[in-house]
This record gives structure tokens, sequence and C-alpha cells, in this order.
């Protein structure tokens, strides 16, 4: 009887429905830094990534993707269409950020930056 060899079995993303043929991802950013020595655990990361190295396996990650024709739609490009579609879109959507951001101190000036940065897309 032959012994299973691990480089007998494909490498790959397999699904009872299908090839993948797109994926949503949102790129690691700046959300990053505001990891905390006493945050981290909450979010369910194992320590404090470094942003640096993170968008560097992202980016390899991507291209492995797109190397294999798979579609990436990304999250920010997806809100921006619809908030250029849709300015009741675009409102509700502040309106609910600032309804569940009990973190923010400033209401006032969080609303007033996000309506600034929203006109802009």
């Amino acid at each position: 009887m032959n012994a299973l060899v691990l480089k007998d079995i494909p490498f790959g993303v397999y699904s009872e429905v299908g090839q993948l043929n797109a994926v949503l991802l949102h790129r690691p950013g700046d959300e990053l830094k505001r990891l905390t020595e006493t945050n981290y655990k909450h979010f369910l990361f194992d320590s404090i990534p470094c942003l640096i190295e993170t968008q560097k396996s992202y980016d390899l990650f991507t291209k492995y993707l797109s190397d294999h024709q798979i579609k990436i739609y990304y999250v920010k490009d997806l809100l921006y269409e619809s908030f250029q579609q849709s300015n009741a879109a675009r409102k509700i959507f502040i309106q609910e950020l600032l309804q569940n951001s009990s973190h923010v101190n400033n209401k006032i000036q969080f609303k007033s930056n996000l309506t600034i940065f929203f006109r802009s897309v």
C-alpha cells in the first residue's frame, strides 16, 4: 500500500459549489494603527501586526488571486461607487456609523469630517 504523499495532493481553494471566481477584500491600512496592547485581543489578533508586513503579505495574496484570474472587488471602491450613486445611501451610512461609534468623543466634529470626506467621493 502506498503512503499518502503531500505533493500528490493538489493545492488550491475548493468549494462544493465550484471554482472561486471573485472575492471581496479590504487592504489593511491605518486601522491597524489603532490596535494597542490593551485592545488587540478584543479584535481577535494574536499580537499587534506590523502594518508594512501585513500589507506586503496582502499584496502577495492579491497578486496570486489575480494571476489565477480571480476577480477582486475592493470594499472601499464599492462603497465609493455606492455613495456616488446615492446620496441617501451616503446619509444612512453616516447616520449608522455615528450611532454605532460609542468610542468617538466629539461626534459633531466626527460627523463634520465624515460629511467632508463623503462629499469628495
